[in-house]
């Protein structure tokens, strides 16, 4: 291929793709024209299928080429669109690797965050005196508000979650759980019985696991007592 015509090529190329609209977080491409099938099932191929339009069709990108670009030749067509396909392939795989790294970056302020509420308000589950939740929660509130700027109400319970489980080495809420062993005598549950952890009490002499039994029951376990196993 002579360089005249490589450099065209390259140009049609950057044409096309100028008029490419990637929309990662919806997973929406929006072409200058309608994908055909077998472009399609390249984007399947490469992991990347949920991008791919509904509407098909098999010339569409033929007749696009010819009325745009007057580029009638089968070779050079094929080569245009092996190319952009290429470059569409590169600007997706280039996207997941950013989005790979912004969720590690997540997930270390994450723990940053985490780490940093425990260094301040540091709790244990095995000392008898009150602790007053509504107490720690306000001071985790105005930490997270006032200096991470998070205010969402889903994160704040997220960190919350996160906080009372490690400060008390018990399961996060919304944690699946095995029953291992309960001295209860009264109780229908047996080892092997299964349930959802859903909250964290207080008593005069210690903490209890809130369970939402899978068989009904509404028996809470005692941390040092109680014996269980996480499951998810």
């Amino acid at each position: 291929m002579d360089k005249k015509l490589e450099k065209y090529i390259t140009y049609v190329v950057n044409d096309l793709f100028k008029y490419t609209e990637i929309d990662h977080y919806n997973k929406i491409i929006k072409l200058p024209f309608y994908l055909s099938t077998t472009s399609t099932q390249f984007l399947i191929d490469i992991g990347y299928g949920d991008y791919a339009p509904r509407f098909l069709s098999d010339e569409s990108i033929i007749k696009y080429l010819i009325s745009n670009y007057g580029i009638e030749n089968k070779e050079i067509k094929q080569e245009v669109w092996k190319k952009y396909l290429k470059r569409l392939e590169s600007d997706l795989l280039k996207n997941e690797s950013i989005m790979i790294n912004e969720n590690t970056k997540k997930e270390r302020l994450k723990s940053i965050i985490i780490n940093d509420l425990l260094e301040r308000f540091p709790m244990n589950r095995k000392k008898s005196k009150s602790v007053y939740l509504s107490e720690y929660y306000q001071k985790i509130y105005d930490v997270l508000a006032n200096e991470y700027g998070i205010t969402d109400t889903k994160t704040i319970g997220m960190f919350k979650n996160m906080f009372l489980s490690m400060s008390l080495n018990l399961p996060m809420i919304g944690t699946k759980i095995e029953l291992e062993y309960t001295d209860d005598p009264f109780t229908k549950l047996k080892p092997g019985d299964t349930g959802v952890v859903t909250e964290y009490n207080e008593t005069p002499w210690s903490w209890q696991l809130g369970v939402k039994w899978d068989n009904g029951s509404s028996l809470q376990l005692i941390p040092d007592l109680d014996k269980w196993k996480v499951l998810s």
